[in-house]
């Protein structure tokens, strides 16, 4: 209103969807999903340049699916391998973050290492599992712990593989 320019409120998840589609990794696919790994996970489908909002505006909400009995966001996340390192090291939440975590795994911390081990096999279960229902032509991550190429990464490319039909991988390209 104050600058007589068009705005839209979006989830933050659609925003970063819809910037990876228009100009980041998924500029040339026909479809995506984008999903941010932090506090949570959320997702995002693009198809055909269009947002897949749902009759409820709350389409790709993924962190909620239940995978193992539990929403996938409260084992998969970033705040779910802290808080399991530090119950396993037996110290504070607050001592712990995704990067103090992924510095310890790469001096071979082997709680750490086990975590993020445990956290890519979720991971690559629930993207496969989307996969399957979205079929898209690319699945862009991103979110703190995703910016550096580790274990945790290569564990998630792993795990998706994995998890997934071949007919199914063979055309789908994973950004981290």
């Amino acid at each position: 209103k104050t600058f007589g320019i068009p705005c839209e409120w979006e989830n933050y998840v659609n925003w970063a969807g819809l910037a990876e589609y228009w100009n980041g990794a998924a500029k040339k696919s026909q479809s995506a999903l984008c999903m941010t790994i932090g506090t949570g996970i959320g997702g995002c489908a693009i198809v055909n340049g269009q947002l897949l909002r749902g009759i409820s505006y709350s389409a790709c909400e993924v962190g909620y699916m239940n995978i193992n009995g539990n929403r996938f966001e409260n084992q998969a996340s970033t705040t779910a391998l802290v808080k399991k390192v530090a119950e396993r090291k037996t110290d504070k939440i607050s001592e712990w973050n995704g990067t103090r975590l992924i510095e310890s795994a790469e001096k071979n911390d082997t709680i750490c290492i086990e975590a993020i081990n445990e956290m890519a096999e979720l991971l690559g279960l629930g993207i496969a599992n989307i996969c399957y229902v979205l079929n898209t032509e690319i699945v862009v991550l991103g979110g703190g712990i995703t910016q550096r190429e580790s274990i945790l990464t290569d564990g998630i490319r792993t795990h998706v593989k994995n998890n997934i039909l071949p007919a199914l991988s063979s055309h789908i390209l994973l950004e981290i």
